[in-house]
């Protein structure tokens, strides 16, 4: 689409509107709205082209303004509700033409509107037109309509529509206004409310004397706060000048514009910027925490936002005050301006004289159409006499007769006329001059007007511009306190993460102590249990060795009487005497009650090696005996020599067993000695934990007495 208006075409901006009005508010079917549109275009904003000349389309802050005298006239003073049948947005292509992109249908103007930014966020995310379209692509075009809007309107942040979150638009529950400023808006309209209740209305300025005409009493009439009224109170002159009432038809009456036509379009509110608020749990509010400097400033911006609007509020009140006050002074000023034209315009005397000049003139105007018209009579009847007496005198007769009655008829019936004339002429000018003087004083009205709502709108924008200068040195006072602030709870944020990663030291430093004093104890448990072991593998030892002392002493024995058996078998002849003897021992040795014997069997397999050998002595015989002592002796020998490299293994493994708890017993003494420094530091960082508990205490009082 191309560019709409060859001279102007909105070369700033990037986003315009077009208003497709309902035919009720259509600029040429409503007074109200062009003198809306007329009084825009005197606020003369700066690089903007006349609003005349482009309507319906406008660029975005035209709109906004549009909109909101739209609201104050129709929707707040008169409880009208405007329709705007269809609002178009158009948008700058890379070629630089115009393109539709978003059609709002039956837009209404209510007292609940804000301002363009929330019905075409609405109509974003919620218009059939965009559901084949992603929720990024939706976020990208509402932002930068939000920015554009802002960019032209000037609109603080809080003020526009907010955008809400993919998650709120699936399940379709969601509010594109603020609801700090939606609560604010609540609270200024039942303010609102309860001021127009309570403020009684201005009375109209009423005169002495008695109204003489239409003008007066339509001036007092306050039923009808249209356009014109029609109050049945018309006067006629008579011939001594009094007022009376007229007893024909009503001649066409006056209307007069009252002073209501001076309406303050624009409030001039200010709505300051906000500082974003976030919600964040209570648990943030501990100085260790490292959520504390947020949650802390998130704090001051809900005391510095309270501080604003009620700064605002005040403003506002303030504004309202001074524009009613000049409103009056301006509707003061157009009575006493009308009041002046009446009484210099319209009066007995004045009506009394142009009736008379009027009469009069019609009286000269009666005599010379009567002669004319006898000067016509004349001739016709000379004629006629002519043609009579060529014809018959009877003829002559008829027509003097004819003339005479014919000159009565006329004089009666002029009298009749010229009566009616002076009558309705007298009448007519006097309504004439009726109308004059309305059309006089709705000229002045209207320029008045017009010239009260043009300063009004400069005066609301000046002390609107005034009072945003005023709240944005408070927000940047309140900038500057917020940064201060962050300073000092970042620096109680780092004192209390210090304090904090102390006691955590002290508390893990406390914890090895702790672990290390259990390892201590079960290293002493493992001792005690070893150096038991130990005990009883002494005893054992000790048994053993008592054990081989008793075997070898038996052995020697055994090895002694082998000796004296082969030195007795050497000598004598009797062999089987002394084999018998000594396998009576050996039978007698082994038939002994062996209440130890098998406590030696574990020990040593010496005793069933020598009844084996015995045993073999016995069968082989007593021929063998020399050879089998021999052999016997070879055996004892080893066996003997097994013994002893057993009783050196268990003295050395006794040895290495020594060493072992003399290491253990060292070891014990060291972890002993560490349990003892450990101990004391622990105690003392015990003493500097109690020492920063007291210190984050004091902190923490001295946090209390600075909020």
């Amino acid at each position: 689409m191309g560019v709409f208006n060859r001279k102007f075409n909105f070369p700033d901006d990037n986003i315009i509107t077009q208003f497709n009005m309902s035919q009720e508010y259509e600029p040429r079917n409503n007074k109200t709205v062009q003198e809306i549109i007329d009084t825009i275009d005197d606020s003369k904003v700066e690089g903007l082209p006349k609003l005349n000349s482009t309507f319906p389309r406008m660029n975005l802050k035209q709109a906004q303004l549009f909109c909101e005298s739209l609201k104050q006239y129709f929707a707040v003073n008169n409880n009208q509700e405007v329709l705007v049948e269809e609002l178009e947005l158009f948008q700058k292509n890379n070629k630089k033409k115009w393109e539709k992109y978003l059609l709002i249908n039956d837009l209404k103007i209510s007292m609940r509107f804000l301002n363009l930014s929330v019905p075409v966020i609405e109509e974003i995310f919620t218009s059939e037109e965009f559901d084949e379209i992603s929720y990024s692509d939706k976020e990208q075009t509402a932002e930068e309509f939000l920015h554009e809007f802002q960019r032209q309107t000037g609109l603080p942040t809080p003020q526009l529509a907010h955008i809400p979150t993919e998650e709120e638009v699936e399940n379709d529950d969601f509010d594109v206004i603020n609801p700090e400023v939606k609560k604010q808006r609540e609270e200024s309209a039942k303010k609102e409310k309860i001021k127009q209740e309570t403020v009684p209305k201005p009375k109209q300025q009423v005169t002495n004397k008695k109204p003489s005409n239409s003008v007066s009493q339509s001036r007092s009439s306050q039923s009808q706060p249209a356009i014109h009224n029609s109050s049945p109170n018309p006067g006629q002159v008579s011939s001594s000048g009094a007022v009376s009432t007229r007893s024909r038809t009503q001649a066409a009456q006056v209307g007069i514009i009252n002073n209501d036509g001076i309406k303050i379009l624009n409030d001039g509110h200010v709505y300051p910027q906000q500082f974003e608020i976030k919600k964040l749990p209570e648990t943030f509010a501990d100085p260790s925490s490292s959520n504390y400097v947020e949650y802390m400033l998130n704090e001051k911006r809900k005391e510095y936002n309270s501080a604003i609007n009620s700064y605002s509020e005040k403003l506002n009140l303030e504004t309202d005050k001074s524009l009613n006050k000049k409103a009056a002074e301006y509707r003061q000023i157009l009575d006493e301006k009308v009041n002046k034209y009446q009484k210099d315009n319209i009066n007995p005397s004045v009506l009394n004289d142009i009736k008379a000049k009027t009469k009069q003139r019609l009286l000269r105007e009666q005599e010379i159409e009567r002669s004319n018209e006898i000067n016509n009579i004349e001739s016709s009847k000379k004629q006629k006499i002519l043609e009579a007496q060529r014809i018959f005198e009877k003829t002559k007769n008829d027509a003097e007769h004819e003339a005479t009655l014919k000159t009565q008829n006329l004089d009666k019936k002029l009298a009749t006329k010229y009566a009616d004339l002076a009558n309705n002429q007298s009448e007519t000018k006097v309504d004439q001059l009726s109308k004059k003087v309305e059309e006089q004083i709705n000229k002045i009205i209207t320029k008045e007007v017009s010239a009260a709502n043009s300063n009004l709108n400069g005066s609301a924008l000046s002390i609107q511009e005034q009072n945003t200068k005023q709240i944005n040195k408070v927000f940047e006072k309140f900038s500057a306190l917020l940064v201060d602030a962050s300073e000092v709870y970042a620096n109680q944020h780092s004192n209390a993460v210090r304090a904090k990663a102390d006691a955590d030291a002290a508390k893990y430093k406390l914890e090895d102590a702790e672990n290390d004093k259990k390892a201590l104890t079960d290293y002493q448990n493992k001792y005690d249990k070893e150096h038991q072991d130990y005990l009883s593998l002494q005893a054992k030892f000790n048994d053993l060795d008592s054990k081989f002392n008793s075997i070898k002493q038996e052995l020697k024995d055994k090895e002694s009487q082998l000796q004296n058996l082969q030195n007795n078998t050497n000598g004598s002849g009797s062999s089987n005497d002394n084999f018998d003897k000594l396998l009576s021992a050996i039978v007698l040795q082994n038939n002994k009650p062996n209440q130890e014997q098998p406590k030696i069997q574990k020990r040593s397999h010496v005793v069933p090696w020598l009844v084996g050998i015995l045993i073999s002595v016995v069968v082989v015989g007593a021929g063998s005996v020399g050879t089998l002592a021999y052999q016997n002796q070879n055996q004892s020998n080893k066996r003997i020599a097994k013994i002893s490299n057993s009783t050196k293994e268990m003295n050395q493994k006794i040895s290495d067993t020594n060493k072992k708890l003399d290491e253990s017993q060292s070891k014990l003494k060291k972890n002993q000695q560490k349990n003892s420094e450990l101990k004391d530091e622990l105690q003392s960082e015990k003493n500097r934990n109690d020492q920063l508990q007291d210190n984050l205490i004091n902190m923490n009082k001295d946090q209390g007495e600075t909020k």
